[in-house]
């Protein structure tokens, strides 16, 4: 990565750090644990399950949080998106294309119903 990528790099880090986002990463961290070793309670296991999903949605928007972090650090939006690229693909970078990448991201987040609701949720 070059000087100014990992200045995204490093502020994403450190918005994670300042955010405190590591005390909640370590409880689900230990929650999935315990949520494969009490799966089979029926319905103890279900709501450490609900738990579970609650963290991993939070975990993906602390990811977004620190996105911006690295956004105001980097102050460069097409080097934020090559970053996230380069995380993506590795030394494949030159075949991707980030406006089609963009272009994706758009049609994913403006289509489908509630199904496709359930889905972005599941994935």
């Amino acid at each position: 990565m070059t000087h100014d990528e990992m200045r995204f790099v490093i502020g994403h880090e450190l918005g994670h750090a300042l955010s405190g986002h590591a005390v909640y990463r370590t409880m689900l961290h230990h929650l999935m644990r315990l949520a494969s070793s009490f799966g089979f309670v029926p319905i103890g296991g279900w709501a450490l399950r609900a738990i579970v999903a609650a963290l991993q949605e939070w975990q993906r928007l602390s990811e977004l949080s620190g996105d911006r972090a690295g956004l105001l650090c980097g102050q460069d939006f097409d080097m934020a998106i090559r970053v996230e690229l380069k995380l993506a693909a590795g030394r494949h970078l030159d075949k991707l294309d980030s406006q089609a990448f963009l272009a994706q991201a758009r049609d994913y987040d403006a289509t489908g119903d509630m199904r496709d609701g359930v889905l972005k949720l599941l994935n």
